[in-house]
């Protein structure tokens, strides 16, 4: 149960909040991420962590946003995921984004002994960041991210991971 506490409150702040970005203010973006999992662990067990993820403005659904998303780390773990996301403008530049989704996590054959990785399987995934919007449509961001198996089965060590985020409008790559 108390696993879930962080994932439920991060759902009822996107439910609960009004001062989500207006749908024309944002746009497809293709977001590159670099991160350190279990960046509170000792340097034997912290990993470097990279994703991509497509983030949708094109198909609201309320005040939330769809995301999908790929992540590897050097130990060889990977994951697939997939969600919801709303923005919250703190003013013209700043801005706070939470998500949350669920997917697969594989832990690569040789991490299957170790305590510090999640089992493989079903995760769900919240995520917050605080980032930057330059004029161009570009975006910088800093995130903290925790994923776990939210108790369904044991045992449920959950990782978290900090990371910089480089948002990048998905006219900028295709030339639109």
């Amino acid at each position: 149960m108390k696993n879930c506490l962080l994932p439920l409150f991060m759902i009822m702040s996107l439910v609960a909040t009004s001062t989500a970005r207006a749908d024309d203010d944002r746009t497809n973006r293709i977001v590159f991420g670099y991160g350190q999992y279990g960046f509170y662990k000792s340097t034997d067990e912290s990993r470097h962590s990279f994703h991509l993820e497509a983030r949708m403005a094109e198909i609201p659904v309320w005040k939330f946003h769809p995301w999908v998303g790929v992540e590897y780390n050097e130990a060889g773990s990977n994951a697939a995921y997939a969600g919801l996301e709303t923005d919250m403008d703190i003013n013209e530049n700043w801005v706070v984004t939470l998500q949350a989704g669920a997917g697969y996590f594989n832990d690569g054959k040789h991490n299957r002994n170790r305590d510090y990785y999640p089992p493989e399987g079903f995760k769900i995934r919240t995520q917050a960041e605080i980032g930057y919007k330059f004029e161009n449509g570009y975006q910088l961001s800093f995130g903290a991210s925790h994923s776990s198996n939210a108790g369904t089965k044991f045992p449920n060590p959950g990782g978290n991971m900090l990371s910089i985020n480089a948002h990048v409008p998905i006219g900028n790559i295709s030339g639109d």
